[in-house]
């Protein structure tokens, strides 16, 4: 089966890429080799590939959608709708990974997330991802929404290597304790999307790690203990969401799946 990965050269387009790789004849687009916001070259790629099943993974992340809106609703939106209408134009399944950013912060008291729930994207990464999902669904004929949160992997740089390295080399590590959310290992999610797809079942899949509560204090945490670093290693700052400097965009405070 050819698959065309979209947003390759990402952490978890290559994790797709190196899977799939195994059994089936992979198509791994970076940006370089196709602009999703242009809908021509889209349409005329996929017309001449025509593979069975497209997996898209380009997005624009949550600094640059605040910093960049419309190019954002570019790339988030009309360029997963692009990706998606043509899914449909050659009978091809399609998977759109989104984010947990599409709610609001607010579950009911001590509760998950599940795709039951109201979304209420609180910046533009949020919504944009929303609105992608929406567009998708409307455009696809077969297609699957994977949301997940806080992927980490080899090969992106990301809190779980950080703060131990940072640690180690006796380094200040900060880090939020009023962001509530899952981690999901990229590995993990990748195999999770490749047993939604052998099921055939079109819907939206929420994929993470089993984690009750989790936020970067506590992680920073488990990583001191779990690394037994000398107590002249333990330099981590713990701040609330207002007393640190999170980027350009709204952070909501309780996005757990």
């Amino acid at each position: 089966m050819k698959v065309a990965i979209i947003g390759a050269g990402g952490l978890l387009g290559k994790e797709f890429t190196r899977q799939l790789s195994h059994e089936h004849q992979v198509l791994p687009l970076m940006h370089r080799d196709l602009e999703i916001t242009d809908a021509r070259a889209v349409r005329r790629l996929i017309l001449d590939e025509r593979p069975a099943l497209i997996i898209n993974c380009a997005v624009l992340g949550v600094d640059a959608c605040e910093l960049e809106p419309s190019l954002a609703w570019a790339v988030n939106v009309s360029g997963a709708e692009t990706l998606a209408k043509m899914a449909t134009a050659i009978d091809a399944e399609f998977v759109q990974i989104s984010t947990n950013y599409v709610f609001g912060g607010k579950p009911k008291g001590d509760a998950f997330y599940t795709r039951e729930d109201t979304a209420e994207p609180r910046n533009v990464y949020g919504r944009t991802k929303l609105a992608g999902e929406q567009a998708v669904r409307a455009a696809a004929r077969r297609c699957y929404i994977v949301r997940s949160s806080w992927i980490f992997g080899h090969g992106k740089e990301n809190y779980f290597g950080t703060a131990p390295r940072l640690l180690n080399a006796a380094q200040r590590v900060r880090a939020t304790t009023d962001i509530w959310a899952n981690a999901t290992y990229v590995r993990d999610l990748a195999l999770r999307v490749r047993e939604i797809l052998s099921c055939g079942h079109c819907s939206i899949y929420h994929v993470y790690l089993n984690l009750k509560k989790f936020t970067n204090a506590m992680l920073a945490d488990f990583i001191y203990m779990k690394n037994k670093y000398c107590s002249c290693n333990r330099r981590i700052s713990v701040y609330d969401s207002t007393g640190l400097n999170c980027g350009h965009a709204h952070i909501p405070g309780c996005i757990r799946m």
